[in-house]
């Protein structure tokens, strides 16, 4: 009977001792996992702020070139105008006053000498 009460209470030193152990092991796990899961978050939000900022910087280059592109559309409409009126100015000053003519058979241009 001694000895039943000896490993009785060697055994519940032992079943104590393995609770014990289990709830560190189980705690040390628990603040591992919750280290490992903050850290994971992080990295998952600096990801997502970086695309977020790749995707809005993306945008703006994208409307300033298209801004830009039809700028210079508008911009070379004007001053090819703008050179076509001068080359009409030219033309009617030059056909009023017999200065020049075009040969349509030959497509050829012909300028009058000036003698002054």
């Amino acid at each position: 009977m001694n000895e039943y009460k000896r490993i009785t209470s060697i055994h519940k030193d032992i079943q104590s001792s393995a609770k014990e152990e289990i709830k560190n092991i189980s705690s040390l796990a628990q603040e591992k996992i919750n280290t490992l899961s903050s850290e994971i978050s992080k990295e998952t939000n600096l990801k997502i702020k970086r695309n977020q900022i790749i995707n809005l910087i993306t945008t703006i280059v994208f409307f300033g070139l298209l801004a830009t592109g039809i700028y210079f559309k508008f911009y070379y409409e004007k001053q090819l105008k703008f050179q076509k009126d001068k080359i009409a100015q030219i033309h009617n000053i030059l056909t009023k006053e017999q200065k020049y003519w075009f040969d349509r058979e030959n497509q050829k241009l012909y300028i009058k000498s000036i003698d002054k």
